[in-house]
């Protein structure tokens, strides 16, 4: 079942509509630049998710239909590691997530959950290929603002870098350079995925979409 189908209107009292404002969500760091009349096509085909706190909107592993612009709330991010979860982040209002399993096409690479009743907005990956064939400015936009987002994930990621390699203990031989060779082979390969799996429509649109957008 789908999470849209299991959490709509089961929280009551919101004063959010069923739809997202086009002018809200031109707040949100996924929609930046894209015009008015693209932000309320994209707006019509958002639904409404209400969850509890404590609740996760998807989990590692999944398969992935959509992705989620935060309506209002909080969430958390987390990676499970040898049994263990890991907070990798926060999100807040604005912020959208679910967006590289759209560009590479793989399972959810993460949990979700919620830390606080939240409201979502999901916007299903159909929606935006049909984006693609009926406004490809629009499309290139949204591609290109997710790029952004992942970009500044990984400057993220590598600025954790030193501290992981501080916490990771070092092997028998007490050899920490091999450990520190570790973290980052593993930190590059996550990087390869996320800069290298984007699926051909995607890298062919987003190619040009300097362009576009200074137009």
């Amino acid at each position: 079942m789908a999470l849209s189908e299991k959490h709509t209107g089961e929280v009551q009292g919101s004063s959010m509509d069923a739809h997202p404002s086009p002018d809200w969500l031109a707040g949100s760091p996924l929609f930046g630049g894209v015009p008015a009349e693209a932000r309320l096509h994209f707006a019509q085909q958002m639904e409404r998710i209400e969850i509890g706190a404590g609740e996760a909107i998807y989990f590692e592993g999944e398969p992935a239909q959509s992705l989620f612009v935060v309506g209002e709330g909080k969430l958390e991010v987390l990676k499970t590691d040898h049994g263990a979860e890991h907070s990798l982040a926060e999100l807040n209002t604005g912020d959208f997530f679910g967006d590289l399993s759209f560009i590479d096409m793989q399972t959810r690479s993460a949990t979700v959950r919620a830390l606080r009743p939240t409201v979502l907005w999901e916007l299903h990956y159909s929606g935006l290929r049909a984006v693609y064939e009926r406004d490809i400015k629009a499309y290139t936009l949204i591609v290109m603002n997710m790029a952004r987002e992942i970009s500044r994930r990984l400057r993220r990621a590598d600025r954790r870098i030193p501290d992981a390699v501080a916490l990771r203990p070092a092997n028998r031989t007490g050899n920490t350079r091999r450990a520190t060779l570790q973290v980052i082979t593993e930190l590059g390969k996550r990087r390869q995925v996320e800069t290298d799996s984007v699926p051909p429509p995607a890298l062919a649109v987003a190619s040009g979409g300097y362009s576009l957008a200074d137009d």
